[in-house]
């Protein structure tokens, strides 16, 4: 289906919500950007930043000035200018929001990322009826069916049990804050003896500050002995030195492309769990439906939209964002 005049979403590094100031998960600096999740953005210095309350905890820096924030509630709306917005749970991640806003008469909804599951920290996923709907599509190739992830959740919290007793290291390569969050829960209810590198340990020890409720791995150090768990940023897995680890040790892939084997050796991982905290094919196809938007915008999709297209008859269906595609860091 064709669209004709003015397109009502832009990317130029971000999406722009045409005839607003609103940009969304921006790469570059805007005068105002709403921020999905803390690990959509990259440290551009935004004029104002929109999110949740916890979403702009994750994004604070030690030592450095804060663009000015506005904190929104789920579920209150408020005005921004001419526009009318409101901020509802993606169920995504920890402090996780989509946005919807309306432009005229028209409602669009930017989702971000969405995940359907019961989540482990944060909210549960909620939903807005839209006019547009912008969402992340990472996993919209009809081959990705993920497993409920409490279930993948409690093989991998067994597969940790057994490479520890064994006296080796799970090292486990996730990527962004909100997974590393909800992992860092669920193995620490299970009593494993959770550390993790620099990078994630210093943001979740300031983040545990403030809600003490919220998981604190301890800092890794290499001259430990084994039996310990080890979260690892993915984008960093080239740095993991593997020759300091006792040998029963193993690197695990965290990430829904752990259900493709090129993936799980691209990683340079041992084994896969196709655990992630985004929707799987079959899961965005019901999310987009139940919307009731006719124009659908597919962020992060590897394919262009074409599966989720094809079962999306009646729709205008159109991957926005940059042409190439999406390496395996990119997609969690």
């Amino acid at each position: 289906m064709k669209r004709h005049g003015t397109a009502p979403v832009s990317w130029r590094d971000g999406i722009h919500l045409t005839g607003t100031s609103i940009w969304c998960d921006a790469k570059r600096s805007r005068d105002i950007c709403f921020v999905s999740a803390a690990s959509a953005v990259p440290h551009a210095k935004h004029g104002q930043l929109i999110a949740s309350a916890e979403t702009l905890s994750l994004l604070e820096r030690p030592g450095e000035e804060a663009a000015s924030q506005l904190a929104v509630p789920y579920g209150q709306p408020f005005t921004l200018g001419t526009q009318r917005i409101e901020l509802f749970a993606s169920g995504h991640a920890y402090g996780s929001a989509s946005i919807l806003v309306h432009a005229g008469d028209t409602k669009i909804v930017y989702a971000g990322a969405i995940r359907p599951h019961e989540p482990i920290l944060g909210r549960a996923l909620d939903y807005r009826s839209s006019d547009v709907l912008v969402v992340n599509a990472p996993y919209g190739q009809a081959h990705f069916a993920f497993e409920d992830a409490g279930a993948i959740a409690k093989k991998l919290v067994l597969r940790c049990n057994e490479i520890c007793a064994e006296a080796g290291v799970a090292v486990l390569l996730v990527d962004g804050i909100g997974k590393a969050l909800d992992v860092a829960q669920l193995l620490g209810e299970s009593a494993l003896p959770i550390f993790a590198h620099r990078r994630l340990q210093e943001t979740t020890a300031a983040l545990h500050k403030k809600s003490p409720e919220l998981p604190a791995p301890k800092r890794w150090n290499a001259k430990g002995s084994g039996g310990r768990v080890l979260l690892w940023p993915l984008s960093l897995c080239s740095k993991l030195d593997a020759s300091v680890l006792p040998a029963s040790s193993r690197v695990l892939l965290v990430s829904g492309r752990a259900i493709e084997a090129d993936s799980v050796a691209a990683a340079g991982a041992d084994e896969g769990f196709a655990w992630s905290n985004q929707a799987d094919h079959e899961q965005l196809l019901d999310y987009i439906r139940g919307s009731g938007a006719r124009q659908i915008f597919l962020t992060h999709s590897v394919d262009r939209g074409a599966d989720l297209a094809a079962k999306l008859s009646g729709r205008s269906v159109e991957a926005i964002g940059p042409p190439q595609q999406l390496s395996l860091f990119q997609t969690l």
